[in-house]
């Protein structure tokens, strides 16, 4: 169990850097963002709107790798 802590922790660790790393980009995102809100809102193009699925997809696949390795039973609907 001691190795698993060490490991699910480490994992943890490398997580929370890649949240504030992402936190960061959106935060630089968001200024351009904001300036250009006044203007009319441009439509999502197809290539954002799949980088962004592919971003949250892989997210997602993450955190259903590691509650699974937890131990935690997913169940989909």
């Amino acid at each position: 169990y001691d190795e698993q802590f060490q490991r699910l922790k480490e994992e943890l660790a490398q997580v929370q850097l890649e949240r504030n790393s992402l936190l960061e980009k959106i935060q630089q995102l968001d200024v351009p963002q904001s300036r250009t809100s006044h203007q009319a809102d441009a439509p999502l193009t197809p290539e954002q709107l799949a980088a962004d699925s592919r971003a949250l997809f892989a997210i997602m696949e993450r955190a259903r790798r590691l509650l699974g390795e937890n131990g935690v039973k997913l169940e989909v609907e």
